[in-house]
């Protein structure tokens, strides 16, 4: 990036988003304290770039077939594109249920998307969407003057 490298935030390392509680917005935590996360690549990395592109062509497609899509069929493409950018910016996982218990699902693409397509998560999806666009997030430390 030469001359603007100060500028740039890290796109391409997972940066852990702490699950927060629904209700009390507090970090969900196992019995010993450990937080619940997802880690994410930013919706800027190459992973998430790719994603977008391969869910537009995909709907850029259908919609050249039907013109009038219903609106159920246009919710139901909306989520499937919000579960595919996470899926694509997602490297990680600890998850646990609300009692504090871990949940032993071993993080892949797979389990990812069946995760984040539950209505009951929607939850957490939306917090992950947030995460993600937020360049914030991914700022690189920087060093003292």
């Amino acid at each position: 990036m030469g001359k603007f490298s100060g500028l740039g935030i890290n796109v391409s390392t997972g940066v852990k988003m702490t699950i927060l509680h629904p209700v009390t917005m507090e970090a969900i935590k196992d019995k010993d304290g450990k937080e619940a996360y997802l880690e994410l690549l930013s919706d800027d990395s190459r992973q998430a770039l790719q994603a977008v592109r391969k869910l537009s062509k995909k709907s850029f497609a259908k919609q050249r077939r039907r013109n009038d899509q219903k609106v159920e069929e246009a919710v139901d493409d909306l989520i499937e594109s919000q579960v595919e950018k996470i899926v694509s910016c997602l490297t990680g996982w600890y998850i646990v249920d609300f009692k504090g218990n871990p949940v032993d699902v071993p993080f892949s693409e797979d389990s990812a998307r069946e995760f984040l397509s539950d209505p009951e998560l929607a939850w957490v999806r939306n917090q992950a969407l947030v995460f993600v666009a937020d360049a914030g997030n991914f700022i690189k430390a920087s060093s003292p003057n």
